[in-house]
């Protein structure tokens, strides 16, 4: 009787196993049927390596395409690409443009060559036909442009950057689409819902790694619609990503590419091999795949072909200047300066680092040339250094050993001081003044209040002060 009942209870613990088992696999199906389906409303390719847990140190940067410069302060762990529901997206960190500058071409061409940047735009290809392609190109470098949508992309884009070349991922529009994809394939259109615009825009980024922007090829609305493409162009500009439009000059595009601090291109020149003959010096054109050796053939002797990164780093390979800004603390409130050269703008007390100095006491003199702050305690400072760039339309030359230098933007190591002083004690009235007045508001309107291209840089810091209890 007692071995009946332990076989009963030795079936039932079996049965209780194989229901357990068989429930879990079906709820691991659901969850991955459900997802794709999610994902399949943006029709955009997830591609995910097989070390996707293990994020890409910047020190383990394939060498072949790493042009970042000396980045003793940077963060070792802290990969370019994170894990998200979207794949793996362009990592936001404190300073843009990091993918932008690490798998852009590294194209040098000496002085004397006359240069045109070239965009070739590929509709459809195959590893097989497109590593045949690159080894008929030879030593020119060009700039490619490819459909999200490509069969096998992460294949094609690993051939692109080990032999020296560029890619942006093309925007889905609705006259981009192929006639036999339009069923299958949601265009970017213009006036949508902002949450759908940015979860496309993320399921499009994350699509491949290693583009270093999306490109706009046809004349839509899209790119007429400030709404739209401010949606688009902060979302790039936080990644370090770059757009390309190839069309007539834009002037919505320009201001927004200096408002965020977005690397923007503008072609808007259709050329073949036909035409080769047009081509003047540092033109931009957009070359079909199919007509690129042509075209390439064709050109004058004097001219060297070049990927259209080119034409936009215009300051990328420029210095930081290292600085120090400062939260200065009454009340839970920070203190502002508004800009005396610019009336309107809003900051943190900030300046340069000067030689011999370490940058606490650069801050402490920082403010008092500023604002005259004396009576002051040091609180703490952020283990990190962030980044920002300079919009194109920003004066770049700062004085450093009596010589003027130009700089791509500011790194900062922000310092908390909580003022100890009477209001009276602050003055920004003094010779050479930064500020014309100051004030004291909260962190939260700090962000809504500064500059949109030292917003991120801001952030972040104050992000990474609230983890350490420095203040707030």
């Amino acid at each position: 009787m007692g071995k009946m009942k332990r076989n009963r209870k030795l079936v039932g613990a079996w049965l209780i196993f194989i229901t357990t088992v068989v429930l879990f696999v079906a709820g691991v199906e659901l969850y991955h049927y459900f997802r794709s389906e999610y994902v399949s409303n943006y029709q955009c390719r997830i591609l995910i390596n097989e070390d996707l847990a293990n994020l890409e140190s910047k020190r383990e940067k394939p060498g072949i395409f790493v042009r970042l410069g000396k980045e003793e302060n940077a963060d070792p762990d802290i990969g370019f690409y994170e894990r998200t529901k979207y794949g793996e997206l362009p990592r936001i960190i404190g300073y843009g443009r990091q993918i932008f500058d690490v798998y852009s071409s590294p194209f040098k061409a000496s002085p004397p060559l006359k240069r045109v940047f070239v965009a070739v735009q590929v509709e459809d290809t195959d590893p097989e036909s497109f590593a045949a392609f690159i080894r008929v190109l030879g030593n020119a470098k060009v700039t490619f442009i490819f459909p999200h949508y490509l069969g096998k992309l992460e294949e094609i884009a690993s051939i692109v950057v080990k032999n020296g070349h560029e890619f942006f991922l093309q925007i889905p529009t609705q006259s981009s689409i192929p006639d036999d994809k339009k069923n299958t394939i949601s265009p970017f259109l213009a006036n949508a819902d902002p949450d759908d615009m940015l979860e496309k825009l993320r399921y499009l980024t994350a699509s491949a790694k290693y583009a270093i922007g999306v490109a706009n090829t046809t004349p839509t609305l899209l790119t007429k619609s400030k709404k739209d493409m401010s949606i688009i162009g902060n979302e790039l500009a936080k990644r370090g990503l770059a757009l390309l439009d190839l069309e007539k000059s834009n002037e919505m595009l320009s201001q927004l590419s200096k408002e965020s601090g977005l690397i923007y291109h503008n072609i808007g020149y259709r050329s073949s091999a036909a035409d080769v003959s047009k081509i003047k010096d540092n033109d931009s054109v957009v070359v079909p795949f199919e007509q690129i050796t042509a075209f390439t053939k064709g050109l004058a002797e004097d001219f060297v072909v070049a990927p259209v990164s080119v034409s936009m780093k215009r300051f990328s390979m420029l210095p930081y200047r290292k600085c120090v800004a400062i939260f200065l603390i009454k009340d839970g409130k920070v203190l502002v300066g508004q800009r005396a050269d610019i009336p309107g703008a809003w900051q943190l007390p900030q300046g340069g680092v000067d030689e011999g100095e370490n940058f606490l006491e650069a801050a402490r003199r920082e403010l008092f040339e500023e604002v005259n702050a004396r009576t002051i305690q040091a609180l703490g400072s952020t283990a990190r250094k962030y980044r920002y760039d300079f919009p194109e339309s920003f004066q770049r030359k700062f004085e450093k050993n009596g010589k003027a230098v130009k700089y791509a933007g500011q790194e900062l190591s922000f310092v908390v001081f909580d003022f100890l002083g009477d209001d009276g004690e602050l003055n920004v009235a003094k010779e050479n003044r930064e500020f014309s007045s100051w004030k004291w508001i909260t962190v939260e309107e700090l962000l809504q209040t500064v500059v949109d291209f030292k917003r991120q840089a801001y952030e972040k810091a104050i992000r990474e002060l609230k983890q350490l209890k420095v203040f707030l």
